[in-house]
């Protein structure tokens, strides 16, 4: 019996999008549980396992894609990435470019494809959570090099903690604004602006690009 490669194919994207989903959402529920900390590692683990294999069709994209992730994936696996004793910056660093890397792929996949099918909607979907979590790794970089840089509930932070910074992500890239975090030093208001209007800019793109791309077929 063959392996029928094209299944996983066309889950893969949503396959991925559920790690995404499931890191932002155990994250804030379960962060003290010591369970939940290892499960949040295998999801992450996960992610860096799917997006690899999406982006390394190639051996060259495989390559340069292992070769980024490694760190996270050897952090991450032995359940370091999120301890409160430190915040491991040169993980954090290149975890930031593996996932920045991804993003351009995917969206050479997206911008490449003739046709519009559910795939490339997750894929698409994935790219915009994707940039949430790259900000949340830099606004934490921010932090470790400049501390007092966010005033979370009226106290400056006294240490990196990316679960508050996978929030103020989310909440910024979407232009929410509750308000309870605030970015005091200039490079972290420089990002958090960068990231709201990356966050506008992405969307109307990838929406004009799609709805153009699904008119066309429909022609």
């Amino acid at each position: 019996m063959r392996f029928n490669t094209s299944f996983w194919e066309r889950n893969i994207f949503f396959a991925l999008l559920l790690c995404i989903v499931f890191t932002f959402a155990i994250t804030p529920f379960l962060q003290e549980e010591e369970t939940a900390s290892r499960l949040l590692n295998v999801f992450l683990v996960l992610m860096l396992v799917f997006s690899v294999i999406i982006v390394g069709d190639t051996k060259i994209s495989f390559f340069v894609a292992l070769l980024l992730g490694a760190p996270m994936l050897i952090s991450n696996a032995t359940a370091f990435l999120y301890t409160k004793e430190g915040f491991p910056v040169l993980v954090a660093f290149s975890s930031a470019l593996f996932f920045i890397y991804v993003i351009v792929m995917l969206l050479k996949k997206i911008f490449t494809s003739r046709v519009i099918d559910i795939n490339i909607i997750l894929g698409a979907v994935c790219v915009y959570f994707l940039i949430s979590v790259v900000w949340a790794l830099l606004h934490g970089l921010v932090e470790a090099y400049v501390p007092g840089s966010y005033d979370v509930a009226g106290e400056q932070m006294s240490s990196v903690d990316m679960n508050v910074f996978m929030y103020y992500s989310i909440v910024t890239l979407t232009t929410l604004g509750y308000g309870d975090i605030t970015p005091l030093s200039a490079s972290a208001r420089s990002l958090a602006a960068m990231e709201a209007l990356v966050g506008q800019i992405y969307l109307t793109v990838i929406i004009a690009r799609l709805v153009g791309l699904h008119m066309q077929q429909k022609t």
